[in-house]
């Protein structure tokens, strides 16, 4: 028998697992809410959400669980992965990356390939991942720490006097690398600067803020301050 592991919200899980059961009698389905490390069975094929309950991020948890359980097949999906998910699935080298928007036998079968192959890379997920390698996170491979650093100021509002004191810069680096910044994004302005962290999925809103999401933190050479 083939084991399939979903992580996602308790009630969501639940209701999938009757689907896939439905689908596919010889497969045991097996719904968890959180880290499945010590109770997923030897060889299971894991798919996990990449929004958890409670602020918890899918593909910090996939990637953890693929080196840490190495047995396992791990895949990621969410509705409508956006290019920064799809990404991360990749740079992390997850086995697959699915949308949950999928028709219910598309996704079945992507699970059976997966189970039999290893993989499971629908082709206009992939390419997403690959133009985003090639649009964004070149730009984003770019920048230094302090232009990290600058970029989130201004996504907290600070003005040049803000920046300056906060940083410890003189105020004419603050306009310097300000250009820098501007040059490295593709933008002329600081509202734009800060439109473009949002569209491009860099920020997540948690209990402390602002703050660069989980992924962009792991993948990237973000400091803190």
């Amino acid at each position: 028998m083939q084991h399939l592991v979903l992580i996602d919200y308790p009630l969501l899980a639940a209701g999938l697992a009757g689907l896939f059961r439905h689908h596919r009698s010889t497969w045991e389905v097996l719904a968890f809410p959180t880290d499945p490390r010590a109770l997923a069975p030897p060889g299971a094929l894991v798919l996990i959400e990449c929004a958890l309950p409670e602020q918890h991020c899918g593909l910090r948890l996939a990637r953890q669980l693929q080196r840490s359980r190495p047995d396992l097949t791990t895949l990621v999906w969410t509705t409508h992965p956006t290019p920064l998910a799809t990404w991360a699935a990749a740079e992390y080298k997850l086995a697959g990356c699915l949308d949950k928007a999928m028709p219910v036998l598309e996704v079945v079968g992507w699970l059976d390939h997966a189970m039999t192959t290893g993989a499971a890379w629908p082709g206009a997920l992939l390419a997403q991942a690959r133009e985003w390698e090639q649009t964004v996170a070149a730009r984003l491979r770019g920048l230094t720490k302090n232009l990290w650093l600058l970029w989130a100021g201004l996504l907290r509002g600070e003005s040049n006097p803000e920046l300056a004191a906060h940083l410890r810069w003189s105020r004419r680096t603050i306009e310097r690398r300000l250009g820098a910044l501007y040059t490295a994004l593709g933008v002329q302005r600081r509202s734009e600067a800060v439109t473009t962290a949002w569209t491009w999925g860099l920020v997540e809103v948690g209990d402390a803020g602002l703050n660069w999401s989980s992924v962009v933190r792991d993948l990237f050479p973000i400091p803190t301050c």
